[in-house]
């Protein structure tokens, strides 16, 4: 019996519940719990203690993590705590260093040797543990465990448990634009204070790594699509699409980007620039806002044309990616009848007559791709 299952049989959620996050983890990744979490269908309390109930395992609680023993968890590297996703707690009066994880681990030998005592195993939810890595090792969560914006989250607001989650920060926010070049592992712990403002990096992706190896080098649009119809797994679909992007039009675009849609956010997922630009960390882009991606966003439809008229919000990113673009297209892809990502790049030239076929063909394979996932997890 997967988790999920177990959460239906004991009746913390129905079946349309479990549907419908096995459905939204095939796009966004992340646990079940997380994703029933986020979806508001049950509390992160509820996911660790049904987390231990079905690994049989102590519960590494909210107020267990709150009188931790710093000593003790200074004793852990970084990097092994990051490897393991493990956070000690405090020792036992046997001399036993008890520690907080996500999953079992099946050989805690590395982790034990590490912290220099016997451990014994707590579990919790991701959400817990990644906020903990956050707090006490500074390793920076992945954005699909960020808040995507106040107003959708509010109504979990009461949750029980719940720590001061950080919000994605968006072009729209006053100081958006500063230059944040310093990487994860350099940036200083943020203040996790209540209405803070949290950040999230915008992956960077070079052709060599997006495109997956195969018998021969992708050399147009056909061979990604063709490429996309084997991936199995969402960062290798994410990584032929920007493939595609780069091979559009003979390696027309100057920059494009790959938005994930959550909530009332647009997060950038992939992207690549020509002109450099600065380290493109902290991008995303309220939908509820005039920008360029609204329109199809909200009618679902592409759009490639001219990049005009122009917001506060466009020329903020174009500032980011350090270009000043004539052309633009735009392309949501919508499965079940809901966006879940935008594809976009600019041009300082006009877009060819065949630039329609070529990005509905790349759109459909995504749709198809990520169809494919989800009917894939719902087995």
């Amino acid at each position: 019996m997967r988790f999920g299952e177990h959460l239906v049989a004991v009746g913390v959620v129905t079946e349309e519940h479990l549907r419908e996050a096995v459905a939204r983890q095939a796009i966004f990744g992340g646990r079940i719990g997380t994703n029933l979490v986020q979806l508001g269908h049950t509390t992160l309390d509820e996911v660790g203690l049904q987390l231990s109930q079905f690994y049989q395992l102590p519960l590494a609680s909210k107020a267990h993590f709150e009188n931790a023993d710093s000593d003790v968890q200074k004793r852990l590297p970084r990097e092994v705590a990051m490897k393991f996703s493990a956070v000690p707690i405090w020792y036992t009066e046997t001399g036993v260093v008890v520690v907080g994880v996500m999953e079992p681990l099946t050989d805690p030998a590395q982790l034990q040797s590490a912290i220099g005592f016997p451990i014994m195993q707590a579990i919790a939810g991701e959400l817990r543990i990644a906020y903990q890595l956050e707090v006490v090792y500074g390793i920076m969560r992945a954005q699909n465990l960020l808040r995507s914006d106040r107003v959708t989250d509010n109504k979990n607001a009461h949750i029980s448990g719940a720590e001061n989650r950080r919000f994605v920060k968006t072009l729209s926010d006053v100081d958006a634009v500063e230059d944040t070049r310093t990487t994860n592992m350099e940036r200083p712990i943020p203040d996790l204070g209540d209405g803070a403002i949290g950040k999230i990096a915008l992956k960077r992706v070079s052709r060599p790594k997006g495109i997956v190896e195969t018998n021969k080098p992708l050399e147009g649009i056909r061979d990604v699509v063709s490429a996309i119809r084997k991936a199995n797994e969402r960062n290798e679909i994410a990584g032929l699409v920007m493939s595609g992007l780069e091979l559009f039009q003979e390696q027309q675009l100057n920059a494009a980007v790959m938005w994930v849609i959550r909530g009332k956010v647009a997060i950038c997922w992939k992207s690549f620039t020509k002109h450099g630009g600065d380290d493109m960390t902290d991008v995303a882009l309220p939908i509820n806002e005039k920008s360029l991606l609204q329109t199809p966003i909200e009618t679902q439809k592409p759009f490639i044309g001219p990049a005009m008229p122009l917001t506060e919000l466009d020329k903020r990113l174009f500032a980011r990616l350090a270009d000043e673009p004539k052309h633009v297209l735009v392309s949501p892809v919508v499965v079940m009848d809901q966006t879940i990502c935008v594809l976009y790049g600019h041009s300082s030239d006009p877009f060819w007559p065949e630039a329609h076929e070529e990005m509905a063909e790349l759109t459909k394979a995504a749709r198809l791709a990520f169809q494919r996932l989800i009917r894939a997890s719902e087995r």
